[in-house]
């Protein structure tokens, strides 16, 4: 669903938005079933225009305290021109976005997937990353840069690690990426501050993405935030967005609902700010549910850095091809 700055916003709150979820869950059963194979699995992704999800690697630089380091890692790029040419084939035009961890770890398996994207039909490409080795990588799609905040002693206490407030050299269109939590950017006066900051610092940020700390999949690891660092400084996402919309300096323009997520778009002095909230744990509940019966409902397509391919967050319902398994093949057909 979504609403345009012509028509009127709906109100949406924390105790209102799970049930909100369900109801677009419906309508998204009924109207947006995309039937693909992927790997010899028969899935129905309910967007036409898929996110592929490239996980890099599970490590991160700064010092969280949730990275796995145990497994092996690989480069996947062989994977995403797999992925790619099978969805392609089948008039799919999906988009990409390679992450982790943090992929600048690994600068030239990204470049190795920015190589598969340009050698096929891809709708956006964006990397998400802290930073680390920009200058290493191919300038191409969309940069999203994650900094907690403008001030480099907070956001520096977030990483656990010295702060880079500057912003890196790199000639892609740059979006600041930012958490909104407790103690940092956790109202609109500091999303202003924030966006002040980066709109003026080096290039300038062209954009602005701010999550609210996801609700986890308890039953499984999510890899978008620690659940330990979620928990203790999440602040309400649904109460800060309230505040946006009754700021005159924030201007609205579009809303989406989703079966697990929202995100609302203003306009600030010009420069579009997103806000986004996922929930992961009514997501596991809704897959569980589909899984059982049978159904291969599909919101995302991810590649794990471990080889392997899946139609979903909760990785322990979603594994359809691993392509470390002994007797498995390529399917991209050059």
């Amino acid at each position: 669903m979504r609403i345009y700055n012509d028509r009127p916003r709906l109100n949406i709150t924390s105790k209102t938005a799970p049930q909100m979820f369900l109801d677009e869950l419906k309508f998204y059963r009924n109207n947006n079933q995309h039937h693909v194979t992927l790997f010899g699995k028969r899935i129905i992704n309910i967007y036409k225009s898929i996110n592929i999800q490239v996980i890099v690697t599970e490590k991160n630089d700064a010092s969280f305290g949730f990275d796995d380091v145990s497994r092996i890692e690989i480069d996947t790029s062989h994977l995403l021109a797999d992925v790619l040419y099978q969805y392609n084939r089948q008039g799919i035009i999906p988009t990409v976005t390679t992450s982790g961890g943090e992929p600048g770890i690994y600068p030239k398996w990204v470049n190795n997937n920015i190589k598969v994207v340009q050698s096929h039909e891809v709708l956006r490409y964006n990397l998400n990353t802290n930073g680390k080795n920009l200058e290493k990588i191919t300038p191409y799609g969309l940069v999203n840069l994650l900094r907690y905040h403008y001030n480099p002693e907070t956001n520096a206490s977030i990483f656990n690690r010295k702060s880079i407030m500057k912003l890196p050299t790199t000639t892609a269109p740059l979006t600041m990426q930012c958490y909104l939590v407790s103690g940092g950017i956790d109202s609109p006066k500091e999303i202003k501050k924030y966006m002040d900051f980066f709109m003026t610092e080096g290039r300038g940020a062209h954009g602005f993405i701010f999550r609210g700390m996801p609700n986890q999949d308890s039953d499984k690891e999510c890899l978008t935030t620690p659940p330990e660092y979620s928990k203790d400084n999440s602040v309400d996402f649904f109460d800060i967005l309230a505040q946006v919309v009754i700021d005159n300096d924030f201007e609205f323009v579009e809303q989406k609902i989703g079966d697990h997520y929202i995100y609302e778009i203003y306009r600030y002095k010009g420069v579009f700010a997103r806000f986004s909230y996922s929930d992961y744990s009514l997501l596991r509940k809704i897959e569980t549910e589909e899984r059982n019966k049978g159904d291969w409902f599909s919101r995302t397509t991810i590649i794990r850095p471990d080889g392997k391919v899946y139609a979903g967050w909760a990785y322990d319902l979603n594994l359809i091809y691993d392509s470390q398994a002994k007797g498995t093949n390529s399917y991209n057909i050059y």
